[in-house]
């Protein structure tokens, strides 16, 4: 499972994937968030502004689930290639707008996931 963005609900999101015992992989911009990252739980951590996600992504045999956290459209948009096959890539973003009363709203793209399977599976734990 990757989470894309570390900030205040990537972070919660590494740990909490970390926790439910998937291997965890954070994506950030910047190489001073690899202590952060590890520090939180992440197995891998890719820096983005050093490489492509996407070809890091598929050098780990590509992800099951994504959840892009940072509201970049073009950063999630290039995390598609990460996906292994019948992944998901999943985004929390709220409207750009100004009103106080618009929803938050929840998107998945899929690259090939049809039949409602889980998206990730949790990794092996060893004792």
């Amino acid at each position: 499972m990757a989470i894309q963005g570390l900030g205040g609900l990537g972070h919660l999101g590494v740990q909490f994937a970390r926790q439910m015992g998937f291997r965890t992989v954070a994506i950030g911009r910047g190489a001073d968030k690899d202590q952060l990252a590890r520090k939180l739980g992440a197995h891998v951590y890719i820096d983005s502004s050093a490489v492509d996600p996407a070809q890091e992504l598929q050098k780990l045999g590509g992800a099951r689930l994504i959840l892009a956290t940072a509201p970049d459209a073009k950063a999630m948009s290039g995390m598609v290639a990460g996906l292994a096959r019948k992944g998901e890539l999943c985004s929390s973003e709220c409207l750009a707008s100004r009103s106080a009363s618009t929803p938050c709203r929840s998107s998945c793209k899929s690259r090939g996931f049809k039949d409602g399977r889980r998206a990730a599976r949790p990794i092996r734990k060893t004792p």
